[in-house]
């Protein structure tokens, strides 16, 4: 497959997988009573090898090539014999790879559909520290021109991945220090530490709480 277009889909998934700081958690049930009959799957080309596919939730990638395809999220199960269908009006052959951003139902909804069909799932989880790393291997490849599918919303560029870089570093080095002090998690919560990004978060004031959780814990093992 064609590194140039495999950057499209690490782009895709590190900044997708930021949607854990900046994206509205919904609950199951919620996802459970959604409509879905009306749901058509919009397909964008990219590049001559690497999609975007919109439904309902989450945007799926697919980089295609001659051993198959790579594919970052799946959305809800419900939508899998649509989104089948959607990949083979742009290219006849199987999903070989499925890669999750993050474990929100519209995006992890259809794997085992996926599953079904050969797809190897390989969810090794990841921490802070690989999420910046990816960021900076994304910067590196992109160009002003790369286009960058995030896990909602338009495509970006890579001035959008770079912002984000730096939130996730300011807020690090925020939590860093405290923990340095002794600080609890409950403590670290309530210091508020990324108040003055939440304006530009959707949903900040669930998320954030659910960022600093994840990070504490991280800093507290050591990883």
């Amino acid at each position: 497959m064609k590194t140039k277009c495999f950057a499209g889909v690490v782009a895709m998934a590190a900044k997708a997988t930021l949607a854990v700081l900046i994206e509205l958690t919904f609950a199951a049930p919620a996802f459970a009573q959604r409509d879905f009959s009306k749901v058509v799957i919009k397909t964008t080309q990219l590049a001559s090898d690497f999609y975007a596919l919109e439904g309902d939730g989450g945007t799926i990638g697919i980089l295609t090539g001659p051993d198959g395809i790579v594919m970052v999220d799946s959305q809800f199960a419900a939508l899998s014999e649509r989104i089948f269908a959607a990949i083979r009006q742009v290219f006849d052959g199987r999903v070989r790879f499925l890669i999750n951003t993050h474990l929100h139902g519209d995006h992890v909804g259809g794997n085992e559909n996926m599953a079904k069909t050969g797809a190897m799932d390989r969810n090794n989880g990841g921490t802070i520290a690989g999420m910046l790393a990816g960021f900076d291997a994304i910067l590196k490849l992109a160009s002003a021109d790369t286009k960058i599918v995030p896990g909602h919303g338009a495509v970006v560029d890579k001035s959008a991945v770079a912002a984000h870089k730096d939130i996730m570093i300011a807020v690090r080095d925020r939590l860093a220090a405290l923990v340095r002090d002794g600080k609890t998690l409950e403590e670290a919560i309530a210091a508020k530490l990324t108040a003055d990004f939440d304006a530009r978060v959707p949903g900040a004031a669930e998320t954030s709480t659910r960022f600093i959780t994840q990070m504490y814990g991280e800093m507290k093992a050591g990883k």
